[in-house]
């Protein structure tokens, strides 16, 4: 009975995480790609006027590449990266667009949302004899505008904790809550049932259905599980009160075939002592005839 309440208890808690903060790989991706352009766009801004760039590259960056990231979001991001392949000609901007690029590779769907966000915000470690200046002091209020951004689109909304203001791309938070929630966020949030895939529907009834039955008839599975458990103990004394007599058979066998071959081997050794003793004998006369030709 305790251990069945103990499932219950387990049963409904697991259910409760599985449900409080989870997020889709495709989800994931869409926002690193997101990260990848807005870091871009926010970094080059700064960098482009410097000395050492080259007049043809600020240009194309003014003309080309800054119009396609100035209106970036989480839906049209990934179509937009390609834009950057052209920026990683420009010192550190290809460790810093490769090295948000490589934070796909580390997605962990159980990973807390606030951790994830953390990481997936983390810039390259500073080079050594870097005269273009830190990562972290170029993008540091870019880095804290998308960190609220992120929080505000992935962490579930509730009427009392959702706030208006604008976010990185300037956009005002609660239309973009209102725009890309439904398809980025896959959370249970409260009041609603249209942000939850219909499989996690499907999944939770199930769930729910399992424990109510476990709840409702716990003593007659308790029966049932010790019949299982009783009929499944018996089955293997069967099963090796079986084994052990195959294998006294067989150990009888081998005693028989092992007999046999002692007795061969005897028969064979006697054999041998007889054709010992009679090439003796025959030597023996051979000696006795050489000496009695000798004596002649």
């Amino acid at each position: 009975m305790k251990k069945l309440n103990f499932t219950f208890i387990c049963a409904i808690v697991c259910c409760t995480t599985l449900f409080s903060q989870t997020i889709a790989r495709n989800s994931y991706e869409k926002c690193v790609d997101f990260v990848k352009c807005k870091y871009a766009e926010a970094y080059f801004d700064k960098k482009v006027d410097d000395k050492g760039v080259a007049p043809v590259f600020r240009n194309d960056y003014i003309q080309r590449i800054k119009p396609q990231l100035v209106d970036i979001t989480l839906e049209n991001a990934s179509s937009r990266v390609k834009v950057l392949e052209t920026l990683k000609s420009y010192n550190n901007g290809k460790i810093l667009i490769d090295f948000i690029e490589s934070k796909k590779a580390h997605f962990d769907a159980t990973e807390n949302i606030n951790l994830l966000i953390e990481n997936l915000l983390a810039l390259p470690p500073d080079m050594k004899n870097n005269h273009n200046g830190s990562f972290n002091s170029v993008l540091s209020e870019e880095k804290a505008n998308l960190k609220s951004f992120l929080q505000k689109e992935l962490l579930p909304q509730t009427a009392e904790n959702k706030t208006v203001g604008t976010d990185s791309t300037g956009k005002d938070t609660s239309a973009v809550n209102h725009k890309t929630t439904n398809t980025l966020v896959v959370y249970f949030p409260k009041n609603s049932s249209k942000n939850l895939p219909f499989k996690w529907i499907i999944i939770a009834t199930a769930a729910l259905i399992v424990i109510v039955l476990v709840f409702f008839f716990r003593e007659k599975f308790s029966v049932l599980f010790t019949k299982i458990q009783t009929v499944t103990t018996s089955r293997a004394k069967k099963i090796d009160e079986k084994d052990m007599v195959a294998k006294i058979t067989q150990l009888e066998d081998d005693k028989k075939n092992l007999t046999d071959k002692v007795f061969i081997i005897s028969f064979k050794n006697d054999e041998l002592k007889r054709e010992i003793d009679k090439v003796s004998r025959e030597r023996d006369l051979a000696y006795q005839r050489i000496r009695e030709l000798e004596k002649k």
